[in-house]
C-alpha cells in the first residue's frame, strides 16, 4: 500500500486507540495542533487508509478542507 495523500502524517495504533494523524492547519494559534481522525477499530482504520490515504485522497473530507484553506491563503 502506498500513501498518496500529501497531508498524511502517521497511523496511530494502541490498545485503545486507532486513528490517523494528518498534518496540521497552520493558524498561528501558538500551539502545536494536529488533526486526528479516530476510528472504532483496526479494521475501520485499514479501510479508511486504503480508501482515503492511498487511493482517493482528494475525496477525504479533511484533505478537502485543508486544500481549500491553503488555496485561500
Amino acid at each position: 500500500m502506498q500513501i498518496k495523500c500529501p497531508y498524511y502524517h502517521k497511523v496511530i495504533k494502541t490498545k485503545r486507540l486507532a486513528g490517523i494523524e494528518c498534518d496540521p492547519i497552520s493558524c498561528n494559534l501558538g500551539f502545536d495542533v494536529a488533526h486526528f481522525t479516530r476510528l472504532h477499530d483496526y479494521g475501520e482504520l485499514k479501510d479508511y487508509v486504503d480508501i482515503f490515504c492511498s487511493d482517493m485522497w482528494e475525496t477525504c473530507p479533511y484533505a478537502q478542507v485543508l486544500t481549500q484553506h491553503i488555496q485561500e491563503g
